[in-house]
């Protein structure tokens, strides 16, 4: 069986498939053939932990995580299962068609799964007017700063690659200037920065509990597609 690579931003979405406690930059075994990397936000971060795990062995790769809507029909907790990805200089890339094809037909049974385009963000998308603009250049119906980087990796590496986003930040919303401020590049929250500015801000808190259920919805959705697929995620064999 091929050795699976997955892929996390942040400890709130490696917690979606394991409870262990993972420093940012290293990994975990799931299973004999599955380990699961935490390596923090953006393209170069990604880019490393590919190389990580190839050299532990991997011969495929999964995105997973949280993404930004694009599209406004997509509500929070709404499953992304691109089948390409739109780089941020216009590039677009493939996801492995054959493995794309065996995690929809598992995985649509039990969910609404969108297949439009994730697009590439270099940096923090926060506003809502920033996403509108962003999804009429280039129509994708999601947004991370990952995937793109990952895909890339995989294909310079004649590896397949797919990726797994659920909406956490959907269309319409204005990202928390709080959190905005108060994220790190490993993607921990600094408390003391966000409530610093909070307290300064009242109106934050209730941003901040309007994030935290949209959030809280994309978890979710994530823990169920982990139940549904098994943490092999029917990677090619």
């Amino acid at each position: 069986m091929t050795r699976l690579g997955i892929i996390t931003a942040l400890p709130a979405e490696q917690r979606t498939l394991s409870t262990h406690r993972i420093a940012s930059g290293e990994w975990i075994r799931l299973t004999d053939n599955t380990l699961l990397a935490l390596f923090g936000a953006g393209p170069e971060r990604a880019a490393a932990a590919g190389r990580r795990l190839i050299d532990e062995g991997v011969r495929a790769l999964l995105s997973w995580g949280c993404a930004a809507g694009l599209d406004s029909a997509l509500v929070p907790g709404a499953l992304v299962l691109p089948e390409t990805l739109i780089a941020a200089d216009d590039r677009v890339l493939d996801v492995d068609p054959t493995w794309h094809r065996r995690l929809h037909r598992c995985i649509s049974e039990y969910f609404v799964v969108h297949t439009g385009s994730v697009v590439e963000s270099r940096h923090l998308v926060v506003t809502a007017a920033e996403k509108a603009a962003l999804f009429d250049r280039f129509g994708g119906v999601a947004l991370d700063m990952e995937s793109v980087a990952i895909a890339q990796f995989a294909a310079d590496n004649g590896i397949p690659f797919v990726a797994i986003r659920a909406i956490a930040d959907p269309a319409e919303s204005d990202l928390p200037r709080s959190v905005a401020r108060a994220l790190n590049s490993h993607g921990n929250i600094d408390l003391r920065k966000l409530f610093s500015y909070a307290l300064a801000h009242p109106a934050e808190f209730g941003r901040l509990l309007r994030l935290g259920s949209h959030f809280n919805a994309a978890r979710k959705t994530l823990k169920r597609v982990a139940k549904q697929t098994g943490c092999d995620f029917i990677a090619p064999s």
